[in-house]
């Protein structure tokens, strides 16, 4: 939560394709009615938040640090609540993680991701002779192989989505007037609307929620379609980079000569 990374709008970024206009319509496609709903939710359980953040002061200086970035907006409607912890990662820091179970169980199932997984790499042809394919070699060496790697820097947290946010209330009702709130937002009608300072509000997250069942599906889709745009401006317009990708449950791309293997993760 230091700001490093811009925050941009998810549907800005993602490609037009199917789940772009599941996202566009949540309320349709992804919010389950009452009878999917059925007794789901009450086989949950309790949402969990560490113990370090269930004192309101901390956890209310996460919340405006959320804020700053655009990522929380406030809301009069709680319609699901989440939990809040972290887990370390490799580097030191803290990774952001959130008990969504509540809000998963009022929401439909997504599509599946499709990652690179070694399932995917072993699919993949290595043998002498498909590598001269690529080459258009007849004979000689195989191919000098290189490789290389990025990281997308916070993953989930470059997104901004506002269509469910009241469906990512943290669990600590405020009083508007406490924390300086003078509007609320209304995800259905997509507006801010005026409060008064004794409102009861909910800080809501308006990102793709590490914990939420959908946020794996667009994120993957958004970085697929970067590292297209990528392949694209470098090699041509008409270069068909989704021949190159390397995904579980799709056949296997080719080894060729300046095509290089795409493998989103």
């Amino acid at each position: 939560v230091e700001g490093e990374t811009p925050v941009v709008d998810l549907l800005g970024a993602l490609p037009e394709s199917e789940l772009k206009e599941i996202l566009k319509d949540p309320y349709k496609f992804i919010v389950r009615t009452d009878a999917e709903v059925d007794v789901a939710f009450d086989s949950v359980g309790d949402v969990y938040t560490d113990p370090a953040l269930r004192d309101p002061v901390v956890l209310q200086r996460l919340i405006q640090a959320l804020r700053k970035l655009g990522l929380v907006v406030f809301s009069k409607v709680a319609r699901s609540k989440i939990g809040v912890f972290c887990v370390g990662k490799k580097d030191g820091k803290l990774r952001l993680v959130f008990d969504c179970r509540w809000t998963n169980s009022l929401h439909r199932n997504p599509k599946k991701a499709h990652l690179a997984s070694p399932g995917a790499f072993s699919n993949l042809r290595w043998d002498d002779e498909s590598l001269r394919a690529g080459c258009h070699q007849s004979s000689g060496p195989a191919l000098d192989l290189h490789f290389g790697a990025i990281d997308l820097v916070d993953s989930f947290y470059q997104y901004r989505y506002t269509l469910l946010c009241s469906f990512f209330a943290f669990n600590m009702p405020m009083c508007a007037g406490d924390i300086g709130v003078t509007e609320v937002f209304d995800d259905v009608g997509q507006t801010f609307r005026p409060c008064h300072p004794g409102d009861v509000v909910w800080a809501c997250l308006c990102t793709l929620p590490m914990g939420w069942s959908w946020s794996l599906v667009a994120c993957n889709e958004s970085l697929i379609d970067a590292m297209l745009c990528a392949e694209r401006s470098l090699r041509g317009a008409d270069y068909d980079g989704e021949q190159q990708l390397v995904q579980d449950a799709r056949p296997p791309p080719r080894l060729a000569y300046n095509a290089p293997l795409l493998a989103p993760y």
